[in-house]
């Protein structure tokens, strides 16, 4: 589906269809008094898993194990499980398993990497944490914002949330392999934030948009003969379209009958398509009145013209 293609108007607002991918329908709610995005609505089935099975905290560097170890217990709150390190400068040992307490576990299958960029060629989407933002905008969002952008993604892709060293955070050529980059609102005076705190504080917003998850109710799948009705309306409308003699109509309804196979239509689809389908019939042979009308007119004039008595 096109992004924003369908959008429902409400009484106190307007729920925009983002996209359907892998089964999945994302959609988003934007109130009518402000134009700023309100809240994620996103809907996932069974066979999509945890969507937060698809989430790294990828830490680079990391110079001490107090961090380390509190950033793991902050993970296992939030209910998050995978853990990549960056050529860490901290012994991943006793301090860290004692900070991170009941979290321990998450650091017994932490992954090790040599490099940022080795982590880019297993992870398609990098979002970097910075404090000292330089270049385009267009790729720095707050952490609220965020939360709720990377929820939809990881329902298909798998993202990793990247905290540099504790000294002077990520590298340029480490930001440049970042998609996205992320800022903690702060106040001014002082924006400087602790690693954990910093990962507390994103695990956190995405696991409160997470709770916007929801499961919708099972829908009707249409039946074979529904749909094969469907098939025959759809093969006959494009046998009255005259199409060129390469288009081969049986092949094409081969190709038609594996996509509609794959999507497993639904019910509603199935009449919603039927009601389409009628709706262009009609147009068709309305226009095709018009030019039939048109093409008589035509021939009744260039008749008259030529009778005696016309001056030719």
């Amino acid at each position: 589906m096109q992004k924003g293609a369908l959008k429902i108007r409400l009484p106190i607002g307007l729920l925009r269809i983002v996209a359907i991918e892998h089964g999945i329908l994302i959609a988003n709610y934007i109130p009518t008094r402000t134009s700023r995005l309100s809240s994620s609505i996103v809907y996932y089935t069974d066979a999509m898993g945890d969507p937060k099975s698809n989430l790294h905290f990828v830490l680079v560097r990391t110079q001490f194990a107090s961090n380390l170890g509190s950033t793991v217990r902050v993970m296992k709150n939030m209910g998050f499980q995978s853990l990549i390190l960056v050529r860490p400068e901290c012994e991943v040992g006793i301090e860290a398993r004692s900070f991170a307490m009941k979290g321990a576990e998450i650091l017994d299958r932490a992954r090790f990497f040599t490099s940022l960029e080795d982590v880019a060629g297993e992870v398609p989407l990098l979002i970097g944490t910075t404090g000292r933002f330089h270049g385009s905008r267009s790729r720095l969002v707050d952490s609220p914002t965020l939360a709720a952008e990377v929820l939809p993604r990881l329902a298909g892709t798998e993202v990793g949330i990247v905290f540099g060293s504790e000294d002077n955070g990520l590298r340029r050529e480490e930001l440049r392999l970042c998609q996205w980059l992320v800022e903690i609102p702060t106040a001014p005076g002082y924006s400087v934030v602790n690693l954990a705190q910093a990962a507390a504080i994103v695990a956190s917003q995405i696991h409160v948009a997470s709770a916007n998850w929801a499961k919708p109710p099972s829908p009707a799948r249409a039946e074979p003969a529904q749909v094969e009705s469907l098939m025959g309306r759809i093969e006959s409308l494009l046998a009255d379209l005259d199409l060129p003699t390469r288009i081969s109509v049986p092949r094409l309804m081969q190709r038609i009958r594996k996509i509609a196979g794959r999507a497993q239509l639904e019910r509603r689809d199935v009449n919603m398509l039927h009601g389409v389908l009628k709706e262009l019939a009609g147009r068709f042979e309305s226009g095709r009145r018009r030019w039939n009308t048109g093409e008589r007119e035509n021939g009744s004039r260039e008749n008259g013209s030529r009778e005696p008595g016309n001056g030719k």
